[in-house]
């Protein structure tokens, strides 16, 4: 289906019937990322990996990050360095002040008297001493360069019989060739455990429907920066994402050691329904033919929630070489988050059949999310207040048997730990037989009256959550343990952090669309901002003010108007990882214990796109109205709307500065360093550097000059402190790229 018709289907759908709807992601803001590539020229300041090849078998299931890093910095033990130049002479570097043209300039002589009055003498270059120059290409690496004839990049003329010699110098303003230079650092393949060579394709836990095991690649028409690939017009069409092996050794196999590549596949998945014309392409690299081929592509199709197998048998001699790499593609629409397909579990190994598709293998299937009751993450201060009656009476473990085979599961464990310290450990004495090819779950029931320790001080708690099971014999022991944190931060969340569509409501007649997620509230408590996760999708509407709203309760519904802000915002988009932005309040409101709403008021009846997380169904506390009455989200789902606390942190804006009064900080925004000045005269000072959820991202003793080029677009809080003296500093930057 044609994609401008689609959006139009989903729009006058919404429209008919109930003007709320869910749209394709315009950008993936988890993987918004600066790009290291110079602007002014290409090979300036950039990195050259070198990639190690790779020996069989060759087995990913998605469950880690196994792609090649793109993160060397110039100080790392594996990194070094070469300067090139754009002029060389005899194969060493040309002067500095170097400038050259590629065509004859002129040398003029002018001859006043007898017997060739007022006549020219025209002498061209080269001259003997310039001759020939060699002129290198820096805007692309490897570096290429060409021997060629040069002249002088000016004209001179010169007056026969008078001092000056030559009378006048004109310089040309545009020469052919200027020196210049460009350093280039070269990274060695020392990361032997990654088994991609590119990383275009985005790596996750969200977008597969009943995958073989936890981890899927997703292709779309997203790049690796989380951008489409060309937003000119929606049209646009093409190859979008591709997903490369590092090369093999397969020289010396052949056709009696039975080579077979195998990997399971779905379309659409959680994502958008990839069209016919769409499709996903497997290609295999021959090394002596320098070329690609296609070996096998699937037609797009509607959600399929068995992920299919398929499995393809290496037959051709040219591909049996050394440095051997296959690679997966995807035809889409390139004007966004479209045509979806998710890859899983590739296999390449020898001494493998045509009917060899079972997997001997019990592995985790999705990510669990928390272990508190309604939220993903909520306050520290509020979890304190009640920690029993907040605590989950049980989570669960989504699992799959991929083998034919009943299987045996033990080892059922759920840890729970805090700085390393374990504060609980529960365990399923259950070991029940899984038939094979199911899906199926185990319970950990958390025994009351357990909770997490109150007495942590952090301002900001954070436990590592582990769950694990054992089973024997197990093909892949990776899948076999799921990890996330539990964040108590400044704020309540349903959602994971990680938008798989665009929500949106479209006001009715001339009535303006609200939004409003509902939160429950057990002690009274200022609440000081609102995160949000907005979305262009296919509106960009990052000039459309709406009003920050807080609503009373009704009966369960959003009701009288408590608060609003008395200025106009309007949506941020794409910023930082998870891509929320914190709308302040003008001043921190309080609000009484029990049930409230947060969200906004448009000033238009557009639709305002704003992330929507398909995992974790919430739409009980989402509400919209559109004509006049509100109601709850008819979409499975969470609104990603986390409404925000004053805290301890907050607080230390307004420590007593005493000998830090004059520092000062800079740029700021920062892009890669931050510089920090008046601490010359202060002999015992540390430095600390906290992002907005209160996590620790730098900290050391007498820094001056910080490297903040890895954080997230966002503002962070910098903390100056005297441990001699109690005296203390904190400042705001906003790291930029």
């Amino acid at each position: 289906m044609n994609k401008l018709l689609f959006l139009f289907l989903c729009f006058f759908t919404s429209s008919v019937y109930s003007q709320e709807s869910l749209e394709a992601l315009g950008t993936n803001p988890k993987l918004n990322r600066e790009n290291p590539v110079s602007a002014n020229r290409t090979i300036d300041k950039n990195y050259v990996y070198a990639i190690d090849t790779l020996r069989l078998p060759f087995k990913d299931d998605f469950s880690r990050d196994l792609f090649k890093k793109f993160n060397a910095t110039p100080t790392d033990a594996n990194v070094s360095d070469t300067l090139f130049h754009v002029i060389l002479n005899g194969g060493a570097p040309d002067i500095d002040t170097a400038a050259y043209m590629f065509d004859t300039t002129y040398h003029y002589v002018y001859t006043p008297v007898a017997p060739f009055p007022d006549s020219f003498l025209i002498d061209t270059f080269p001259i003997p001493d310039l001759g020939t120059r060699t002129i290198c290409d820096l805007d692309a690496y490897p570096v290429t360069c060409i021997t060629v004839t040069v002249w002088p990049a000016y004209n001179t003329d010169d007056t026969v019989g008078t001092p000056a010699n030559p009378d006048n110098i004109y310089i040309i303003t545009n020469p052919d060739a200027v020196q210049d230079s460009a350093l280039v650092y070269f990274v060695a393949a020392t990361d032997t455990l990654s088994l991609w060579q590119d990383n275009f394709a985005y790596l996750n836990n969200d977008y597969g429907v009943n995958p073989p095991t936890i981890g899927v690649v997703t292709f779309d028409g997203l790049d690796e920066n989380g951008y489409p690939y060309d937003f000119s017009t929606p049209f646009t069409y093409g190859k979008a994402d591709y997903l490369t092996s590092k090369p093999m050794f397969l020289g010396g196999f052949g056709v009696a050691d039975s080579l077979y590549l195998s990997f399971y596949y779905q379309a659409q998945g959680l994502g958008n329904e990839p069209e016919a014309e769409d499709s996903l392409v497997l290609q295999f690299w021959s090394p002596s033919n320098n070329s690609w081929y296609s070996i096998w592509n699937a037609a797009g199709e509607p959600l399929d929630t068995t992920f299919k197998q398929k499995n393809i048998k290496i037959t051709d001699p040219k591909f049996w070489e050394d440095g051997f790499k296959f690679r997966f593609l995807n035809y889409s629409s390139l004007s966004g988050s479209f045509d979806h397909w998710n890859l899983d579990y590739v296999f390449l190994n020898s001494i493998r059949t045509f009917d060899d598709t079972v997997r001997d293998d019990v592995a985790f299937q999705y990510p669990t999310h928390t272990i508190i009751k309604d939220y993903v993450s909520m306050p520290w201060r509020h979890y304190k207040w009640n920690a029993p009656s907040l605590m989950r009476d049980s989570v669960y473990g989504y699992q799959r048997n991929n083998n034919q085979a009943g299987r045996l599961i033990g080892g059922n464990n759920m840890v729970v730990s805090y700085n390393g310290a374990v504060q609980t450990t529960i365990s399923n004495p259950n070991t029940p037989s899984i038939s094979g090819f199911t899906d199926f779950s185990t319970l950990f029931l958390i025994s009351s009256p357990f909770f997490l320790d109150t007495s942590v001080n952090d301002t900001c708690a954070f436990f590592d959550v582990q769950i694990s099971h054992n089973t024997t014999p197990d093909r892949l022991r990776t899948n076999d343990t799921i990890r996330f944190q539990q964040i108590f931060a400044d704020y309540y969340a349903y959602d994971d952090g990680t938008a798989e569509a665009a929500y949106g409501v479209q006001g009715l007649g001339a009535l303006n669309p609200e939004i409003a997620v509902q939160f429950d509230l057990f002690q009274p408590d200022s609440i000081k901002s609102v995160r949000i996760h907005f979305t262009p999708s296919a509106n960009n509407l990052s000039s459309t003010n709406f009003i920050l709203t807080i609503w009373g309760d009704n009966a369960g519904k959003p009701g009288a108007i408590l608060y609003q802000n008395g200025g106009l915002n309007f949506p941020r988009y794409n910023l930082g990882v998870n891509g929320f932005y914190e709308y302040m309040f003008d001043s921190p409101y309080l609000l009484p214990a029990g049930k409230y709403y947060v969200g906004w008021v448009q000033t238009t009846t557009d639709r305002i796109n704003v992330g929507f997380d398909k995992n974790i169904n919430s739409n009980d506390f989402s509400f919209y109205n559109s004509n006049g009455t509100w109601r709850k989200s008819n979409f499975e789902g969470t609104i990603m709307v986390r409404p925000s606390f004053v805290f301890e942190k907050d607080n230390l804006i307004s420590i007593e500065e005493n000998e830090f009064e004059n520092i000062k900080l800079y740029p700021n925004p920062a892009n890669d360093f931050i510089n920090i000045t008046g601490l010359d005269n202060i002999s015992d000072y540390q430095v600390a550097i906290y992002d907005m959820t209160g996590k620790l991202m730098f900290e050391g003793n007498k820094s001056t000059k910080i490297d903040v080029s890895s954080f997230n677009e966002g503002v962070y809080l910098v903390k100056l402190y005297n441990n001699s003296s109690g005296s203390a500093k904190v400042a705001k930057f906003v790291k930029s790229n």
